[in-house]
C-alpha cells in the first residue's frame, strides 16, 4: 500500500472516530445558557451549563434536582428549575415556607422566600418546580406542573464563565 493511500485511510479513521464521539456526546449531554435571575444564587444569568440527558432514563428526578425542561414539547425555550414535588406529592407554600407532604423543606440555598401561598397536588407523570430566587421566578406557581416527557435532563456542571466552573448543587 502506498503512502498516499495509507494517509487517506488514516485520515478517514480519525474523522470517523471524531464523528462517532461527537454523536455520543450530543446524545448524552446538552449545553444550555441560563437566562434570567430565577435560579440565583445557585445559577446566574449568562452562565452555561452541561445537562445530563441520560440520567433520568435510569431513575426519575428527585426532590432537590435542578432540571432543564420545556413547558410544552413543541417549545424551543428551555427552563431551569429545582424539583420540589413529584407525582402524588402534596406541595404547600405557607408564608414563604414550602411543605412537601406536610413536612417543611430545608431550603438553605434561598436568598429570599416568596410570600405566595397555595396548595398543589402533583398529578401522575408530573413534577412541581420552583426557582431558587422565588420573587423573580416563573415556575409551577404560575404554570402548575411539568410533564415528565418535557424534561430534557439534569443540570450538572457550570462550564462558563470559566472562573465559575463547578457542579450544580442538588439539595
Amino acid at each position: 500500500m502506498n503512502k498516499y493511500l495509507r494517509s487517506v485511510i488514516d485520515f478517514a479513521v480519525v474523522l470517523t472516530t471524531i464523528a462517532i464521539f461527537s454523536i455520543l456526546v450530543n446524545l448524552s449531554l446538552a449545553r444550555i445558557k441560563v437566562e434570567g435571575e430565577s435560579m440565583e444564587p445557585s445559577l446566574f444569568d449568562g452562565q452555561y451549563v452541561l445537562v445530563n440527558k441520560l440520567v433520568y432514563w435510569l431513575s426519575p428526578p428527585d426532590v432537590g434536582d435542578v432540571i432543564v425542561f420545556r413547558l410544552r414539547a413543541s417549545d424551543d425555550r428551555t427552563y431551569v428549575k429545582r424539583v420540589v414535588g413529584r407525582s402524588g406529592d402534596s406541595v404547600e407554600i405557607d408564608l414563604g415556607s414550602v411543605y412537601l407532604n406536610g413536612e417543611m423543606l430545608s431550603e438553605d440555598y434561598l436568598w429570599d422566600k416568596s410570600h405566595d401561598d397555595g396548595l398543589w397536588v402533583v398529578p401522575d407523570n408530573s413534577y412541581f418546580v420552583l426557582g431558587d430566587n422565588r420573587s423573580s421566578s416563573y415556575d409551577s406557581r404560575d404554570f402548575h406542573f411539568v410533564p415528565s416527557s418535557n424534561i430534557l435532563g439534569k443540570a450538572v456542571f457550570i462550564y462558563w464563565p470559566i472562573q465559575e466552573w463547578g457542579s450544580v448543587h442538588d439539595f
